[in-house]
């Protein structure tokens, strides 16, 4: 029995990588042109196939993380292949990428209904972080056009004002140091990592990422990002400015983009909120939006020195 892992990068290989995410936690999946997007603008990420005897059964994924200097990594091994050893190669092979990036530490989700898993991480020093709640909203259940937003407020799109996209990051940025999580505050991103990751990636939205505007001052953003072609797409953050919270801003903003995706044929909007963020969980539930799994947030240590055994 031989286990080998490689980078992804061909067309070909990156489609494989997707098939094995897709058999393991299903869908919906970015499609080809992201990863390879992620790959030309982000040199530290890295897609892994795993073959046993020549056959693809594994994939991993490492990237940088917003928190702290844990390397974001996820090992997805197909169901009958596991208790080989590969996910534990895969996982040695993320580990060696973290040191060479100098990441000092991994950190990733399992379901919180699947035990298999979680007792994998938990064996090789994995902690939970914190619990996330994954939600969705029907779009074909929508029922007529949103209310007017808060006296005051203008709600338009970063493509019918793309001079504003300046002033939507500095938004996110004030915001995502406020969010109520379960691990320590995610650091924000560059404005030229944003843009990469929100508005340059091939399932940009920008005619429906939405800012709100008060006397001219950008006092709201709320980005939205399409996953693969199945009229799905992903509420990447939505936040106000702080002199501007308490007023219905955020709620009015994602109602108006749920109006507006579902003209433009979308038919489902996902998005997660940390367990402790019981303000937007409370603003998605009075929208509509359903529970999903759960998933648990959890960091370990690198495992070098590890290459086959359980797992």
């Amino acid at each position: 029995m031989t286990i080998s892992v490689e980078p992804a990068g061909t067309l070909a290989e990156l489609a494989t990588f997707l098939a094995i995410g897709a058999q393991v936690h299903g869908g919906p999946w970015p499609g080809v042109a992201t990863l390879e997007h992620e790959l030309a603008t982000e040199p530290r990420t890295r897609f892994l196939l795993a073959s046993l005897d020549g056959v693809p059964v594994a994939s991993g994924v490492g990237k940088p993380s917003s928190i702290g200097d844990a390397l974001y990594a996820m090992v997805r091994v197909l169901p009958g292949y596991r208790n080989r050893g590969v996910g534990t190669t895969v996982l040695a092979a993320l580990s060696r990428h973290a040191e060479a990036v100098e990441s000092g530490s991994l950190i990733g989700r399992v379901q919180e209904a699947d035990d298999a898993s979680r007792r994998f991480v938990e064996q090789r020093g994995f902690i939970l972080v914190s619990r996330e709640c994954p939600v969705a909203l029907d779009l074909t259940r929508l029922a007529g056009p949103p209310p007017e937003p808060p006296a005051g407020v203008v709600i338009v799109s970063i493509a019918e004002r793309p001079d504003l996209v300046r002033a939507a990051h500095e938004v996110e940025v004030e915001t995502i140091g406020d969010i109520p999580v379960g691990s320590e505050a995610p650091t924000p991103r560059t404005f030229a990592a944003w843009q990469t990751e929100t508005l340059d990636v091939p399932g940009a939205l920008p005619h429906l990422s939405l800012v709100a505007l008060e006397g001219g001052d950008v006092v709201g953003w709320s980005g939205l990002l399409a996953l693969g072609e199945d009229g799905v797409a992903e509420n990447l953050l939505t936040g106000v400015r702080r002199s501007a919270r308490g007023r219905g801003i955020a709620t009015a903003m994602k109602r108006e983009q749920a109006w507006r995706a579902k003209k433009a044929g979308l038919r489902r909007i996902e998005t997660t909120n940390d367990e402790a963020n019981a303000p937007m969980r409370a603003v998605n539930a009075r929208l509509g939006f359903e529970a999903e799994p759960v998933w648990l947030l959890v960091r370990g240590p690198l495992q070098l020195g590890t290459e086959q055994g359980e797992g």
